[in-house]
């Protein structure tokens, strides 16, 4: 298994994101709706931050929660900003397989934006990289 390869061969293209100022119940439907766990945020057109699923559960936001009420006072009170993870850690379009798997290994994410000169480009995340493992797989049995 090639390990060595570019992320931007595996790497996840037609990000879904949100912008800084979009509200969390949007944010909460169209994760659940989609059916992702990360979104980029932007603000003005470049990366803002990532916010993710677990971000949201932290806070207790998410189906945790039953009564619509109070639900409703948390997403008043808190913003986007408030919950996501600023200034996320990027990797380049170049970055490898194997340096991107370190990465995750040392951290406490699971999804990475790519980036190259200011443009984000894609996602990786730790789905894509199962993904790709079970793909090498079958193609060296067969």
């Amino acid at each position: 298994m090639n390990l060595n390869i570019p992320i931007s061969e595996i790497m996840t293209t037609n990000v879904l994101f949100v912008h800084y100022n979009n509200k969390l119940d949007e944010v909460e439907r169209l994760m659940n709706s989609k059916k992702i766990k990360h979104l980029p945020v932007l603000k003005e057109g470049k990366l803002n931050g990532i916010v993710s699923l677990t971000d949201l559960q932290r806070l207790g936001f998410t189906k945790s929660i039953t009564d619509s009420d109070e639900k409703s006072f948390m997403y008043e009170t808190f913003n986007i900003e408030d919950v996501m993870m600023n200034n996320p850690v990027t990797i380049n379009s170049k970055t490898t397989i194997k340096e991107v798997v370190k990465i995750l290994i040392q951290s406490d994410f699971h999804a990475l934006p790519v980036v190259d000169n200011e443009v984000m480009l894609g996602i990786v995340t730790t789905t894509d990289l199962m993904a790709f493992i079970l793909h090498e797989e079958d193609h060296l049995v067969h």
